[in-house]
């Protein structure tokens, strides 16, 4: 399989995009992940913010798992109601061989897509990559010093 594909044709695909894309989206950065330092996007978060402009605009994205032992991979297709499509196929390693690390791999691959593909710009919800408490919280114990290069690292989205 081709990592991408699309349709014979593709021009009702590309305006109903086009359209789409003229809502100006953007997805708020409300996950924390305190391991890399940073926020992102929660793919409910995504969906939430996709999924009845996508319909408005006569379109559709599915997601499907496919097979893979050291690797996961998703094939998204984009798809417009007359039938004509666009669609990748993604791969990520799996960190973890075993259903936890799969899900996540699958999670991370749907989220990462949506974004991607639909050209959704992400934004912190207050502006910073994550607030003054979120980072005292994270970085509980370190010097006075670290403290505040990293609230303002954070303060201006440097993660």
């Amino acid at each position: 399989m081709e990592d991408f594909t699309t349709s014979e044709k593709t021009d009702l695909l590309v305006a109903a995009f086009n359209k789409f894309q003229s809502s100006n989206l953007s997805v708020k950065k409300q996950g924390v992940n305190p391991h890399f330092r940073s926020t992102y996007s929660r793919l409910v978060d995504v969906l939430d913010v996709v999924k009845e402009p996508l319909a408005k605009c006569d379109l559709a994205v599915f997601e499907m798992p496919l097979g893979g032992v050291e690797v996961c991979r998703l094939l998204v297709r984009l798809t417009h109601t007359s039938g004509q499509y666009m669609q990748w196929v993604l791969t990520t390693p799996l960190s973890k061989r075993d259903p936890q690390g799969l899900g996540a791999a699958i999670t991370y691959l749907r989220r990462f897509a949506l974004v991607s593909i639909l050209n959704l710009p992400e934004e912190d919800d207050d502006g910073n990559t994550a607030s003054e408490r979120e980072v005292e919280d994270i970085y509980q114990g370190k010097d006075p010093q670290k403290m505040d290069l990293l609230k303002i690292a954070a303060k201006h989205g440097i993660s």
